[in-house]
């Protein structure tokens, strides 16, 4: 009855929208023997892909074909959850219950019945997160890919209060773009290079297949091998006929493979019949020959590739065809289509790799796809080789009995860093979780994240400190450097103040904060990312310029938005205002414009200058819990280019009119100014949106001090009251928000909804500042860190994000049919399985057409077979969010690639200005743009790298900060955390150890659980439940270890 009572409340306030939109008045008014497999990736190869949740949801229009027509002139994120009441806040060891929160103890349930109820409304939570939840495990001291940091809600069932879809329009697998050999996957016959006992030496082998979480690869040596879905960083597509590989298939598991196979060559059972797969060995070993004999006939040339490619102080990027293009500049190696041969590549790639430091390949680089390696500095080559040559100095005099004179510069270093240590621990704790403790003595101020400088260090013994920083904080070292690590693990060693540990990179980061060189509380994420100013190497990089600006090269083809209202829908400490929504009528009642109106930097910058290189080598805002790199000039972004009112702020505008179905009907791009902004958070839009607030069951876990109140807002935040006027509009954009995702869903999007623990910094005032060079510095304070947290449960998603991304589809249309040379998001063409649209035809939309929600399962499934979007100059459908194509246009202010396709949208618009007439009725000059399709597409693998390292990153640094507040509230007591339940996911094996993989739900986090004496792993199996206790964490690291108390099972809690 309660299902009914919504549905005929659904119904009604559907049909009172569309009576509005009927009877509004009708006035015209429009609108990148030697590398490794790196960093177990989050996303499965190609089909069998994971989709990306920071993607937003987009919708497919219908098509139009016809160029758009000019518009009239006129006279003049978050997941989104309102409140009634408060969060709940626990701080201090405090701890509640929200009132409103459900509670099926009253119901005299045990906790697996609770949970087996709450599963059957969140299991496609679980599942989500679980399926990607340590599908890599990383070695100690490196950091985890936490992409499991996330729990994702699918759209595909979430029950809004729409109607249930009749029809249903998956793309065909024909639609699919082709991206050829700049494919993200791995396709049956590629030719792949693996890292074998831990990247001490490398095998060639051809992918075979993929099971799931696991691929198989047939190898050189005759062997098989099975691992979990990773990125080569080589490969060379369609080596060998995937026919050529069907006489091996049923000589291997048809499975995933647990135990000590996992990852190890192994021989065939059974004697395979003598000519089934000898072809293929043949021909690996003839490209591993032909690779030697390429090497040996240019080894001078290779041998210098990073004297020649490397700058003086500062880390490049290079591809691996643009490397071999420098380093045999003079040699006639090249193919007659000027091209390299695969083997000539392969030699290059092989021998630079085999150095302990030099070149490397990036964390989520995607050099399968042509994406780039990076190149450190020379100066940091030969500082490495000169920490070793000490460190070398000083253990042969050392062993020689040699008086301290005698041992070289170590032995100064070592004697002072004993005695800042001993300083150290008199007010912070040292432990082995990759973090020191929390200070003893407060400051009497605020200023204790500057820190007070204790002592200098000489520019000699700063040597060892950066080869530290090299090797823990910004992993220039190449996987299975062992000398370069051996040094480091020696020069801990002889500090003699780290017993019983591990000497790894956890321990030397550690070390780094215990000498004051970082503070406490510094995650490796902006190391990783090599961000400007960034600890003691990379201090003289390049900050943010303020120069580069220009005059507005389209101020006289912009129109004058006047009085419309533009609604910019954000968070109240929103860094940057880029994007508002207006709606406009037309002479057709049951037709609207919608307008997004983002902020348009591109037109005030000279695609050359200073801030463009900038943004480019950056390639995004980079947002960290307790500081974020712009990728513009603040002050000129507050200043000139974000979205204020009453400023006549320069913009780029998506129209869209929509029909009452939320249909495209037509659209535009234009240039423009804004001048009537109104200010509302999410929260007030689907308040109004609603007709009701949404009550929020956030729990908010505090350690620290509590800091005093927030500051107001920069700019003034319109409240429901303030809105009166504007409550029809934003009504009407909410509701054609909910019509965009009903046409997102028909068209099979599996857009998801980031469910997590949330964190905040708060230091109490001071902004970061750079650290100082050889300075050792004290910190007399802690942040406070505040964890919000619902758990795993079903988050709806609002629909702003809908209405968001009906711009870049509209921009894609726009650009299209101009053929503008520009970056579209696209799902590529996989033939090797099941298309993603043919299974959601065959399995998915029957069930939705029923109203029922998705198995765990069978969503998982779906999602693993559209797969990871990649940028293109090609269009074609993005599944997951049900675009039939896509080009990212809405945040030019924070991300390089959406400012150079405005960039191109302004040289579109002034040509038109300039000739009268539309580019759609013209062949398109590409001289015209900035960028052609050519230049394009050798930045792709630049940008397509960048972005996924930010991404990464980010998810990191929030994991470690997360870590930092279990850490505190764990060992030192800050804060009483939940009793923990553990979901078991997965299992795994090592030499003497047992554990699984899982989630605690009370924070939807990813964890390893320990397998106690009392408990076989025979008796676990996938979706169990234990109550757990914290056994171990690395706050570096982003790991989280339990151990379980007891099974929940049948008794009660």
């Amino acid at each position: 009855m309660a299902r009914d009572k919504a549905a005929k409340q659904s119904q009604s306030t559907i049909g009172s929208l569309s009576e509005m939109l009927r009877s509004l008045s009708t006035s015209a008014q429009a609108g990148e023997s030697f590398v490794c497999w790196q960093c177990l990736a989050s996303w499965r190869q190609g089909a069998r892909g994971k989709g990306r949740g920071g993607v937003r949801a987009r919708a497919r229009a219908g098509a139009c074909a016809k160029p758009s027509r000019p518009l009239p002139p006129t006279p003049q994120q978050r997941s989104l959850s309102t409140s009634v009441d408060a969060p709940i806040r626990i701080s201090y060891g405090g701890r509640l219950q929200h009132p409103n929160a459900a509670n099926s103890r009253d119901l005299g349930l045990n906790i697996r019945n609770r949970l087996r109820i709450w599963e059957s409304q969140s299991g496609s939570d679980v599942a989500a997160l679980a399926a990607q939840t340590f599908q890599d495990v990383g070695q100690a001291g490196r950091a985890l890919n936490t992409t499991g940091v996330t729990a994702y809600t699918s759209v595909l069932d979430d029950n809004t209060e729409d109607e249930l879809i009749e029809e249903f329009h998956p793309f065909a697998e024909e639609e699919l773009a082709d991206v050829g050999g700049k494919r993200t996957f791995l396709l049956p016959g590629d030719l792949v290079e693996l890292q074998i006992l831990g990247n001490r030496y490398q095998e060639l082998a051809i992918f075979v297949r993929d099971l799931g979480l696991q691929s198989q690869f047939f190898t050189m040596s005759g062997q098989w091998v099975q691992r979990r879905n990773t990125h080569p960083t080589f490969y060379v597509p369609g080596f060998v006929e995937q026919r050529e590989l069907d006489d091996i298939l049923p000589f291997l598991p048809n499975s995933d493979i647990q135990g000590d196979k996992l990852n190890k060559l192994t021989k065939f059972q059974e004697a395979l019949p003598q000519l089934i797969g000898k072809s293929c060995i043949r021909k690996m070993l003839d490209f591993w020959r032909q690779a030697d004999d390429a090497f040996a006939k240019l080894a001078p040339k290779i041998e210098a590739a990073h004297q020649i490619l490397a700058h003086p102080f500062r880390t490049t990027y290079a591809s691996l065809d643009e490397i071999a293009g420098k380093i045999l500049a003079d040699s006639n190696s090249r193919l007659p289509a000027g091209k390299f041969p695969k083997t000539t590549l392969y030699a290059i790639h092989r021998r630079l790799l085999a150095n302990n430091i030099g070149i490397y390949t990036q964390q989520k680089g995607t050099l399968r796809a042509g994406g780039e390696y990076g190149i450190v500095s020379r100066n940091e080559v030969s500082e490495t080789s000169s920490v070793t040559q000490f460190v070398r100095v000083y253990i042969v005099e050392k062993a020689k009995g040699a008086p301290p004179v005698r041992r070289g510069p170590l032995e100064g270093f070592v004697v002072k860093c004993q005695r800042l240590i001993d300083e150290s621990r008199k007010h912070r704790q040292f432990t082995p979780y990759g973090m020191i403790g929390p200070s003893s003595e407060k400051s009497t101020g605020t200023q204790y994240r500057e820190g007070c400088v204790r002592e200098k260090f000489t520019p000699v013994e700063n040597l060892f400190v950066r080869f530290l920083e090299s090797w823990a904080g910004l992993k220039s070292f190449n996987q299975g450097a062992l000398t370069l690590e051996s040094v480091g693990s020696q020069i801990l060693r002889s500090i003699d103040r780290y017993d019983d540990v591990l000497m790894d990179e956890k321990i030397a980061w550690t070390f780094l904060q215990e000498i004051g060189i970082i503070p406490p509380w510094e995650t490796r994420a902006p190391y990783v990312l090599r961000l400007p100013q960034t600890g003691q190497r990379l201090q003289t990089e390049a900050t943010v310029p303020d120069r580069g600006f220009v005059e507005d090269r389209l101020a006289n083809i912009r129109r004058d938005w006047g009085d419309l209202p533009a609604f910019c829908i954000d968070a109240s400490n929103a860094h940057e205002i880029d994007d508002a929504i207006s709606i406009e009528k037309t002479d057709n009642k049951d037709e609207h414009w919608l307008h997004i109106h983002v902020a348009d930097p591109a037109s005030r910058m000279d695609v050359a200058g200073a801030a463009a290189d900038f943004a480019q080598r950056i390639g995004s805002n980079v947002y960290l819990p307790d500081r974020v790199l712009s990728m513009l000039d603040s002050k000129v972004v507050r200043s000139e280019l974000s979205l204020v009112s009453g400023q006549q702020r320069p913009c780029m505008t998506f129209s869209a009119k929509l029909d009452i179905e939320g249909k495209i009907l037509d659209f535009n791009v234009s240039a423009g100014v804004l001048n009537n902004v109104v200010n509302l958070t999410p929260e007030v839009f689907e308040e109004i949106g609603l007709g009701k607030k949404v009550s929020d069951d956030t729990i908010i876990y505090t350690v620290g001090e509590t800091p005093p109140a927030s500051s107001r807002p920069s700019r003034k935040m319109s409240s429901v009251e303030d809105l009166l006027d504007h409550h029809e509009s934003l009504k009407l954009i909410n509701h054609f928000g909910r019509l965009r995702l009903k046409l997102f869903r028909s068209q099979g999007g599996t857009y998801i909804v980031a469910n997590k623990f949330s964190v905040d910094v708060d230091f109490r005032g001071p902004r970061w500042t750079q650290s100082l060079i050889g300075q050792s510095c004290t910190h007399a304070g802690d942040p406070t860190i505040h964890v919000s947290s619902k758990g795993i449960g079903r988050s709806k998603n609002g629909t702003l994000s809908y209405l968001m991304h009906l711009a870049s589809e509209v921009c894609a249309k726009w650009c299209n049919a101009r053929a503008i040379p520009t970056i579209y998001r696209v799902t590529p063409r996989n033939g090797s399985a099941e298309s993603a649209p043919d299974y959601f035809r065959r399995v998915v939309a029957p069930i939705l057409k029923e109203g029922k929600h998705i198995p765990p399962e069978i969503e998982q499934q779906y999602q693993t077979l559209v797969g990871p979007a990649q940028p293109s100059t090609v269009p074609g459908p993005h599944i997951a969010v049900g675009a039939e194509m896509l080009v990212k246009c809405t945040s030019p202010l924070r991300r390089y690639a959406d400012l150079l396709v405005h960039w191109q949208l302004g040289a579109a618009l002034l040509e038109e200005y300039r000739t009268g007439c539309s580019l759609t009725s013209v062949n398109t000059d590409e001289k015209i743009f900035p960028f052609t399709t050519a230049q394009l597409n050798s930045l792709l693998p630049r940008i397509d790298t960048r972005e996924r390292m930010i991404r990464k990153a980010q998810k990191d640094a929030e994991m470690a900060w997360f870590m930092q507040f279990i850490f505190r509230a764990w060992k030192f007591k800050e804060a009483e955390l939940p009793p923990l339940t553990f979901i078991v996911k997965d299992f795994l094996k090592k030499e003497n150890s047992e554990s699984t993989t899982g989630v605690v739900t009370q924070f939807a986090v990813p964890a390893l659980m320990k397998i106690p004496e009392w408990l076989e792993m025979d008796e676990i199996s996938p979706s169990d439940v234990f109550e757990v206790e914290i056994a171990d964490i690395d706050v570096v690291g982003g790991r989280l270890t339990v151990e379980p108390t007891r099974r929940s099972e049948s008794g009660s809690e």
